[in-house]
């Protein structure tokens, strides 16, 4: 029985690629920045005795960011990009319909350290995609327009918050987050290729000179990048 050639996969123009890599990066800021004018609701409402407590709302979220994004990394590129993203988002809607419908502060912190592990792949797994379909100076030019578009994001996410608050509960704003991905698995399934295009070293390299001491991992390395990843989002949690 002769072999069939596997289906080529569903290609997509520049502008939607930005668009969808930017939206997939806004997730994140939209968790945020959009519920920052509901603390005084939301400390009403689990009658807290320490109004601080509130902001462990932020903290746990990107608690969870900095815990996934140590796993991204190795897992897209031993299962596809697709195979670890679809099941990202899908997860991170479920969690943030969660939160909704928390009956307690600590249960809420709980399933924001889930959705927060859940969005760590947004920014992880960008980067990724678009290394694999672009190089170079094209690569470098797409990552400035993704980023240029995700900056706006934190600028409006409060207002839109605000305007949520006017109208209804702050308990609709976990419930309009999935909703505004709702999408995204239909355009990623065409934007992010089901295997790895460009495979990532995990050996380890001594240095030119025996005098600068121990191996090194190599450039480039997965984990090397995991822990630079995990550290940025410490780091922007602790600023």
């Amino acid at each position: 029985m002769a072999r069939q050639d596997p289906e080529p996969e569903a290609a997509i123009g520049e502008r939607e690629l930005v668009a969808m890599m930017a939206s997939l990066m806004a997730i994140n800021a939209l968790a945020i920045d959009t519920m920052l004018p509901a603390f005084p609701s939301m400390i009403a409402a689990f009658a807290l005795k320490d109004a601080n407590h509130v902001q462990y709302i932020i903290s746990s979220y990107l608690f969870g960011m900095a815990a996934g994004s140590l796993f991204y990394g190795p897992l897209s590129d031993r299962f596809g990009r697709k195979a670890v993203m679809l099941p990202a988002i899908i997860g991170y809607a479920i969690f943030s319909f969660a939160c909704s419908y928390a009956p307690s502060f600590e249960i809420l912190l709980t399933l924001r350290i889930c959705q927060g592990l859940c969005g760590a792949a947004m920014g992880v797994l960008v980067a990724a995609v678009i290394r694999d379909k672009f190089e170079g100076d094209a690569m470098a030019r797409r990552m400035s327009m993704i980023f240029m578009t995700f900056m706006i994001v934190p600028i409006i996410a409060p207002l839109f918050g605000s305007l949520i608050l006017k109208i209804a509960p702050w308990r609709l704003i976990f419930d309009l987050l999935p909703r505004s991905v709702w999408s995204l698995p239909f355009g990623c399934g065409g934007v992010c290729p089901k295997r790895l295009t460009r495979p990532m070293s995990f050996r380890l390299r001594r240095p030119p000179s025996p005098a600068h001491g121990k191996p090194l991992l190599q450039t480039g390395s997965p984990w090397a990048m995991c822990w630079a990843a995990a550290w940025d989002r410490a780091l922007y949690s602790a600023i």
